[in-house]
């Protein structure tokens, strides 16, 4: 299972603005769906993943810096 921010948001009621408000909503998330893990994608903050035993990591986005192509004509 992997919503993203708004549909976590959507399905818990939960306003996911901080990692223990995201921490909270994964877990109502395993509960509901009675699956042992899932993973919730934040857009820049990265991706939470959670699993079984209360197993939670959220791993950041590393910011990089992509190339533009030159315009075409």
């Amino acid at each position: 299972m992997t919503p993203n921010r708004a549909e976590t948001e959507k399905i818990t009621g939960l306003r996911l603005r901080t990692m223990d408000a995201v921490e909270t909503a994964s877990r109502q998330i395993l509960e509901a769906c009675r699956t042992e893990n899932a993973c919730i994608t934040l857009d820049a903050d990265g991706i939470v993943v959670i699993g079984p035993d209360g197993a939670y990591e959220h791993i950041p986005t590393k910011k990089r810096d992509v190339p533009t192509s030159p315009a075409r004509g």
